[in-house]
């Protein structure tokens, strides 16, 4: 059997959604590649960039990029090295735990995050287009495929901290920083609460 074959296609609603997946993957990737020629980059390298910009940043590692690119991190390593000659993102070993470098982007690349940063407007534009029942549907179904692929550790899937297993609002209420994280035992500010973290485990789970 293959979703590449209309015949089985035909008398498979599975194959048939599969390969229209498939053939919306190649646009996207289409898509990224469009935008990386203009600026100069590579696909790879723009990911890289939008994650450690919506990243909370003591979470942007090269392991936890590894994990979001589904490569190694000696790839990603290369891929930074390029990065940092072009002066968009810098390395910088932690205080209290030297052995763990932290990513950052420079002010050039802040700035280059904001003009390829709408890459995937175009997609949104055509969902925008569903009305609000087909839209929540779509959501709910690409949800529970997007965990099975976590199970299959095949994607990396990351959010933000308000509904994470982990998350403490206002354990220190007086404090500058007010939240509380039980999986990395750090505490957080109300504006790293809203950056995405590669180490969110969903409240459902």
């Amino acid at each position: 059997m293959s979703i590449f074959d209309p015949v089985y296609r035909d008398t498979h609603v599975s194959g048939q959604i599969a390969r229209i997946l498939f053939s919306n993957s190649q646009a996207i990737k289409h898509m990224l590649w469009e935008k990386s020629k203009l600026e100069n980059l590579t696909p790879a390298q723009i990911q890289v960039l939008l994650y450690i910009n919506f990243v909370r940043s003591d979470s942007v590692t090269v392991n936890s990029l590894a994990r979001h690119l589904s490569c190694t991190p000696a790839t990603v390593s290369g891929i930074l090295d390029v990065l940092q000659g072009k002066d968009l993102v810098e390395r910088n070993r932690k205080s209290d735990d030297r052995r763990k470098v932290i990513l950052s982007l420079t002010p050039k690349g802040s700035r280059t995050v904001e003009v390829v940063q709408d890459v995937g407007n175009d997609i949104e534009d055509m969902i925008s287009e569903f009305n609000e029942e087909e839209q929540e549907i779509l959501e709910r179904l690409l949800l529970k495929m997007s965990k099975k692929l976590i199970v299959k550790k095949l994607i990396n899937y990351t959010d933000f901290c308000l509904n994470c297993s982990f998350f403490h609002r206002s354990k220190y209420p007086d404090s500058f920083k007010p939240h509380y994280c039980d999986y990395l035992n750090i505490f957080l500010s109300e504006v790293e609460t809203y950056k995405e973290c590669p180490d969110y485990r969903d409240t459902l789970n």
